[in-house]
């Protein structure tokens, strides 16, 4: 019979990659648990059961999946949405079901529950990173007490999540040419992400994270994907009547700065110096629309079109974004390359676009200032 591991990790920093130590110490614990025919457990919500799930899958390692349900019905679609991400070997997973204690439990404590039953059925414990007094810690000190096996070989010191993902680019010198660009434009901006892109598969997200030294997931990697898929995701998020669109802001660039903010309660930037430009003219007559904006308390809009209504805001007024929009993703295939131009953060940045893409690429700030 398969024994079965769990390595053990407390919440950490958002944006890791292949060289951040409790991932190479994860790495390392996977490598040695398959040396000794052990199995894993792993499951998902969260980035650290994702990370060691697509190890064990990346190694053929057979796999305890225990899978958090707010509703019993939705195993069965969830099983299959996870095999899906995760390219999982039927003959190698089992799914295990973790429901909640309460009729609609949160979040927090199906996560909370999914943790406990992890440690309860696992053969052997590896702890890695753990935050004293936090909930792990807890579960591994009932373990010990328990008398449960427990190996600290690839343990190593819990870091504070304190990773400087807010940028403030205020006092960077704007580049003069994008002062005196000869077209109006409208541009999507976009940003670095703290998971995987629109339609990503789970499984390509973690092989990059594990391959690569830097976060594979920032705003110039995000602006490349674009261009090299020659279209923009559309998004449901914040999109009234939970229609997917693509948005683009006509504020010309020297205004757009300002608004490039941190936004704590989503812990991401509201977006940085990278985007696409289009003509006005050519966006305007490949579908792009401008938005209508509308008093708050105006809920009179014709309900096939309610995508394209914001409200104007009763404290911040969003008419100062001038967006606009189009319904569902945005092919780039059909525009004249003269019609569209790039922005991006860095001159050595806009150096390299030159040598990949077709278009005009004009840095945001000229050298100097903090952190270009």
């Amino acid at each position: 019979m398969t024994r079965f591991a769990a390595i053990l990790l407390s919440r950490q920093p958002l944006r890791p990659n292949g060289q951040t130590s409790w991932i190479k110490q994860v790495a390392a614990a996977v490598a040695w648990l398959k040396t000794k025919n052990y199995g894993l457990a792993g499951s998902t919500g969260i980035q650290t059961w994702e990370l060691i799930t697509a190890l064990a899958v990346r190694e053929k390692m057979p796999l305890r999946f225990f899978v958090p349900l707010a509703e019993p019905e939705e195993f069965p679609s969830e099983c299959d949405s996870l095999t899906y991400q995760f390219d999982l070997d039927a003959d190698l997973t089992e799914f295990i079901p973790v429901y909640g204690s309460e009729k609609a439990p949160s979040p927090a404590s199906l996560m909370a529950r999914r943790d406990r039953l992890i440690v309860k059925q696992a053969h052997l414990l590896l702890p890695v990173s753990i935050r004293e007094d936090g909930g792990m810690s807890n579960l591994l000190t009932v373990a010990r007490a328990f008398g449960r096996e427990v190996n600290c070989e690839f343990e190593i010191k819990h870091e504070e999540r304190n990773d400087p993902m807010a940028a403030d680019f205020s006092d960077h010198p704007v580049n003069s040419e994008i002062c005196n660009l000869d077209r109006e434009y409208v541009v999507h901006w976009t940003r670095a992400t703290n998971g995987p892109w629109p339609g990503e598969r789970l499984r390509d997200f973690y092989r990059d994270v594990l391959a690569l030294k830097t976060w594979p997931r920032s705003g110039l990697a995000t602006l490349k994907r674009i261009l090299e898929q020659k279209g923009i995701i559309a998004s449901f998020r914040h999109m009234p009547a939970g229609v997917a669109t693509v948005s683009f802001s006509a504020l010309p660039p020297t205004e757009v700065v300002p608004l490039m903010k941190w936004r704590s309660r989503y812990r991401h930037m509201s977006f940085e110096p990278y985007g696409v430009g289009i003509a006005r003219a050519t966006a305007e007559s490949a579908g792009i629309e401008a938005v209508r904006y509308v008093d708050p308390s105006d809920g009179s809009r014709p309900e096939d079109e309610r995508w394209l209504f914001q409200s104007r805001g009763r404290v911040t007024d969003w008419r100062q974004e001038k967006e606009y929009r189009v319904r569902g993703d945005f092919s780039l295939a059909g525009i004249p390359p003269e019609d569209v131009v790039l922005f991006c953060r860095k001159p050595q940045e806009a150096e390299l676009l030159r040598q990949e893409f077709p278009y005009r690429v004009i840095p945001m700030f000229a050298l100097g200032g903090n952190s270009i």
